[in-house]
Protein backbone atom coordinates (compact mmCIF):
# COMPACT_ATOMS: atom_id res chain seq x y z
CA UNK A 1 0.00 0.00 0.00
CA UNK A 2 1.29 3.34 -0.91
CA UNK A 3 1.87 5.99 1.51
CA UNK A 4 2.03 10.01 1.63
CA UNK A 5 4.18 10.03 4.32
CA UNK A 6 7.22 8.04 5.13
CA UNK A 7 8.58 7.82 8.57
CA UNK A 8 11.41 5.47 9.16
CA UNK A 9 11.79 5.07 12.94
CA UNK A 10 15.03 3.00 12.79
CA UNK A 11 15.38 0.65 16.52
CA UNK A 12 12.94 2.84 18.33
CA UNK A 13 10.46 1.93 20.50
CA UNK A 14 8.16 3.48 22.07
CA UNK A 15 10.12 3.36 25.31
CA UNK A 16 12.92 5.09 23.45
CA UNK A 17 11.87 7.96 21.34
CA UNK A 18 9.31 6.79 18.85
CA UNK A 19 6.14 8.14 20.86
CA UNK A 20 7.18 11.98 19.84
CA UNK A 21 8.31 10.79 16.40
CA UNK A 22 4.60 9.95 15.92
CA UNK A 23 3.38 12.91 16.87
CA UNK A 24 5.73 14.71 15.33
CA UNK A 25 4.65 12.81 12.20
CA UNK A 26 0.66 13.26 13.17
CA UNK A 27 0.75 17.00 13.22
CA UNK A 28 2.52 17.51 9.91
CA UNK A 29 -0.04 14.93 8.38
CA UNK A 30 -3.30 16.05 7.15
CA UNK A 31 -6.61 14.59 7.85
CA UNK A 32 -6.98 11.18 5.61
CA UNK A 33 -3.38 11.11 4.75
CA UNK A 34 -1.58 7.40 5.02
CA UNK A 35 1.64 7.25 7.18
CA UNK A 36 3.79 4.72 6.47
CA UNK A 37 6.34 3.74 8.97
CA UNK A 38 9.01 1.34 9.08
CA UNK A 39 11.34 -0.08 11.56
CA UNK A 40 13.47 -2.80 12.79
CA UNK A 41 11.92 -3.68 15.66
CA UNK A 42 8.87 -5.88 14.95
CA UNK A 43 7.86 -6.49 19.07
CA UNK A 44 6.58 -3.37 19.22
CA UNK A 45 3.65 -4.08 16.64
CA UNK A 46 1.05 -4.75 19.33
CA UNK A 47 1.79 -1.24 20.90
CA UNK A 48 1.75 0.40 18.01
CA UNK A 49 -2.01 -1.36 17.07
CA UNK A 50 -3.12 -0.27 20.36
CA UNK A 51 -1.65 3.90 20.01
CA UNK A 52 -3.36 3.83 16.80
CA UNK A 53 -6.75 2.79 18.63
CA UNK A 54 -5.94 4.91 21.12
CA UNK A 55 -5.71 7.76 18.87
CA UNK A 56 -8.41 7.03 16.32
CA UNK A 57 -5.60 6.78 13.65
CA UNK A 58 -6.71 3.87 11.85
CA UNK A 59 -4.28 0.48 11.40
CA UNK A 60 -4.37 -0.40 7.72
CA UNK A 61 -1.85 -2.93 6.82
CA UNK A 62 1.23 -3.99 8.98
CA UNK A 63 3.55 -6.22 7.33
CA UNK A 64 7.16 -7.86 7.70
CA UNK A 65 9.54 -7.60 4.34
CA UNK A 66 13.49 -8.33 4.28
CA UNK A 67 13.27 -8.00 8.44
CA UNK A 68 11.94 -5.01 8.53
CA UNK A 69 8.38 -4.46 9.69
CA UNK A 70 6.32 -1.48 8.21
CA UNK A 71 2.71 -0.41 9.43
CA UNK A 72 0.31 2.07 7.20
CA UNK A 73 -2.29 3.77 8.99
CA UNK A 74 -4.73 6.38 8.29
CA UNK A 75 -3.91 10.08 10.11
CA UNK A 76 -7.54 10.43 11.56
CA UNK A 77 -9.61 13.94 11.33
CA UNK A 78 -8.78 14.19 14.83
CA UNK A 79 -11.88 16.20 16.69
CA UNK A 80 -11.40 19.47 19.09
CA UNK A 81 -11.11 17.24 22.45
CA UNK A 82 -14.28 17.47 24.92
CA UNK A 83 -14.23 19.95 27.70
CA UNK A 84 -11.99 17.77 30.53
CA UNK A 85 -9.85 15.73 27.64
CA UNK A 86 -6.44 16.54 26.85
CA UNK A 87 -5.38 15.84 22.95
CA UNK A 88 -2.44 13.27 23.60
CA UNK A 89 0.83 14.53 24.11
CA UNK A 90 0.08 17.18 25.32
CA UNK A 91 1.43 16.17 29.35
CA UNK A 92 4.65 15.09 30.26
CA UNK A 93 5.95 13.71 32.65
CA UNK A 94 9.61 13.42 33.78
CA UNK A 95 11.03 11.13 37.06
CA UNK A 96 13.41 13.31 37.43
CA UNK A 97 15.22 10.86 40.47
CA UNK A 98 13.99 7.54 42.49
CA UNK A 99 15.49 8.55 45.62
CA UNK A 100 13.69 9.82 48.45
CA UNK A 101 13.77 11.30 52.13
CA UNK A 102 10.62 9.55 53.47
CA UNK A 103 10.30 5.63 53.17
CA UNK A 104 6.08 5.74 52.90
CA UNK A 105 5.09 2.38 52.97
CA UNK A 106 2.41 2.71 49.66
CA UNK A 107 4.50 4.00 47.29
CA UNK A 108 4.07 3.15 43.66
CA UNK A 109 7.64 3.36 42.93
CA UNK A 110 9.29 1.93 46.00
CA UNK A 111 11.44 5.43 46.51
CA UNK A 112 13.21 5.58 49.81
CA UNK A 113 16.75 7.16 51.37
CA UNK A 114 18.14 3.51 50.27
CA UNK A 115 16.86 4.01 46.71
CA UNK A 116 18.93 4.45 44.06
CA UNK A 117 19.04 8.08 42.56
CA UNK A 118 18.76 6.99 38.79
CA UNK A 119 18.77 10.59 37.77
CA UNK A 120 17.80 11.88 34.16
CA UNK A 121 20.61 15.01 34.65
CA UNK A 122 20.14 18.52 34.00
CA UNK A 123 21.37 18.21 30.71
CA UNK A 124 18.94 15.73 29.73
CA UNK A 125 16.02 17.62 31.37
CA UNK A 126 16.81 20.57 29.46
CA UNK A 127 17.12 18.78 26.37
CA UNK A 128 13.69 17.29 27.04
CA UNK A 129 11.82 20.45 27.61
CA UNK A 130 13.54 22.43 24.68
CA UNK A 131 11.93 19.13 22.80
CA UNK A 132 8.56 19.47 24.40
CA UNK A 133 8.16 23.17 23.55
CA UNK A 134 8.75 21.97 19.70
CA UNK A 135 5.81 19.50 20.17
CA UNK A 136 3.78 21.42 21.70
CA UNK A 137 3.51 20.04 25.51
CA UNK A 138 0.98 21.94 27.41
CA UNK A 139 1.97 20.95 30.89
CA UNK A 140 4.80 19.24 32.19
CA UNK A 141 4.78 17.16 35.56
CA UNK A 142 7.97 17.14 37.81
CA UNK A 143 8.37 13.88 40.15
CA UNK A 144 10.49 11.83 41.82
CA UNK A 145 11.36 9.92 44.70
CA UNK A 146 11.72 13.57 45.93
CA UNK A 147 13.10 16.50 43.26
CA UNK A 148 13.84 18.30 45.95
CA UNK A 149 17.25 16.33 46.47
CA UNK A 150 18.66 16.92 43.23
CA UNK A 151 21.35 19.61 43.43
CA UNK A 152 20.27 21.45 40.57
CA UNK A 153 16.73 21.31 40.71
CA UNK A 154 16.33 24.79 40.02
CA UNK A 155 18.25 24.97 37.24
CA UNK A 156 15.70 22.02 35.97
CA UNK A 157 12.50 23.44 36.67
CA UNK A 158 13.14 26.77 35.12
CA UNK A 159 13.67 24.76 32.14
CA UNK A 160 10.86 23.20 32.32
CA UNK A 161 8.95 26.74 33.23
CA UNK A 162 10.62 28.06 30.04
CA UNK A 163 8.97 25.35 27.93
CA UNK A 164 5.42 24.65 29.26
CA UNK A 165 3.27 25.07 32.68
CA UNK A 166 5.11 22.94 35.58
CA UNK A 167 3.59 20.95 38.30
CA UNK A 168 6.17 20.08 40.93
CA UNK A 169 5.07 16.54 43.21
CA UNK A 170 7.11 17.25 46.24
CA UNK A 171 7.18 16.70 49.95
CA UNK A 172 7.19 19.76 50.52
CA UNK A 173 9.95 19.26 53.50
CA UNK A 174 12.95 20.27 52.22
CA UNK A 175 12.11 23.98 51.70
CA UNK A 176 15.55 26.02 53.44
CA UNK A 177 18.86 27.14 52.35
CA UNK A 178 19.61 26.61 48.55
CA UNK A 179 16.09 25.30 47.17
CA UNK A 180 14.32 27.87 49.11
CA UNK A 181 16.39 30.26 46.70
CA UNK A 182 15.34 27.90 43.98
CA UNK A 183 12.00 28.39 44.29
CA UNK A 184 12.69 31.89 44.30
CA UNK A 185 14.24 32.78 40.71
CA UNK A 186 10.87 30.58 39.57
CA UNK A 187 8.03 32.12 37.58
CA UNK A 188 4.93 32.34 39.69
CA UNK A 189 2.52 32.14 36.78
CA UNK A 190 3.90 28.93 35.36
CA UNK A 191 4.81 26.79 38.12
CA UNK A 192 3.11 24.67 40.80
CA UNK A 193 4.05 23.13 43.73
CA UNK A 194 1.77 19.85 44.63
CA UNK A 195 2.65 19.11 48.12
CA UNK A 196 1.49 15.56 49.11
CA UNK A 197 0.00 15.51 52.66
CA UNK A 198 -0.99 12.13 53.29
CA UNK A 199 -4.06 13.07 55.50
CA UNK A 200 -5.18 16.11 57.20
CA UNK A 201 -4.87 14.30 60.62
CA UNK A 202 -1.43 13.94 62.04
CA UNK A 203 -2.20 10.60 63.31
CA UNK A 204 -2.73 8.67 60.15
CA UNK A 205 -0.15 10.92 58.15
CA UNK A 206 2.16 9.57 60.98
CA UNK A 207 0.97 5.77 60.34
CA UNK A 208 1.97 5.45 56.84
CA UNK A 209 5.21 8.50 56.68
CA UNK A 210 6.98 7.89 59.81
CA UNK A 211 6.68 9.97 62.92
CA UNK A 212 7.18 13.99 62.84
CA UNK A 213 6.60 14.06 59.12
CA UNK A 214 2.96 15.95 59.32
CA UNK A 215 4.16 18.77 60.91
CA UNK A 216 6.99 18.80 58.49
CA UNK A 217 5.62 18.98 55.62
CA UNK A 218 2.56 21.80 57.05
CA UNK A 219 5.56 23.80 57.52
CA UNK A 220 6.77 23.20 53.67
CA UNK A 221 3.19 24.13 52.59
CA UNK A 222 3.44 27.39 54.91
CA UNK A 223 6.74 28.41 53.82
CA UNK A 224 6.05 27.94 50.00
CA UNK A 225 2.92 29.61 50.22
CA UNK A 226 4.89 32.52 52.17
CA UNK A 227 7.70 33.15 48.66
CA UNK A 228 4.45 33.80 46.66
CA UNK A 229 4.47 29.99 45.29
CA UNK A 230 1.17 28.74 44.10
CA UNK A 231 0.94 25.56 46.47
CA UNK A 232 -1.70 22.90 45.88
CA UNK A 233 -2.20 19.85 48.08
CA UNK A 234 -2.50 16.07 47.27
CA UNK A 235 -4.36 13.43 49.57
CA UNK A 236 -5.81 10.57 50.54
CA UNK A 237 -9.72 11.08 51.10
CA UNK A 238 -10.10 8.82 54.08
CA UNK A 239 -13.57 9.31 55.54
CA UNK A 240 -16.20 12.36 55.50
CA UNK A 241 -14.69 15.39 56.06
CA UNK A 242 -11.54 14.97 54.65
CA UNK A 243 -11.50 17.38 51.95
CA UNK A 244 -12.86 19.98 53.66
CA UNK A 245 -10.28 19.46 56.15
CA UNK A 246 -7.46 19.56 53.67
CA UNK A 247 -8.94 22.31 51.97
CA UNK A 248 -8.51 24.15 55.65
CA UNK A 249 -4.86 24.01 55.10
CA UNK A 250 -4.44 26.50 52.52
CA UNK A 251 -6.87 28.62 53.89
Amino acid sequence: MRADVDLDIGRKTFASGLLPELIAVLRRSRPGDLIAVVGDEESIGTEFETWCRFTANPLLEATVENGRARWVFRCGAVPAPAEGNRPVGSRLWLYTNFDCNLHCDYCCVRSSPAAPRRELGLARVQRIAREAAELGVKEIFVTGGEPFLLENIGEMLMSCTAAASTTVLTNGMLFAGRRVESLRALPRDRIVLQISLYSATPELHYLHRGPGTWRRTRDGVERARAEGCRVGLAGTLSGDGEAEELGKLLE
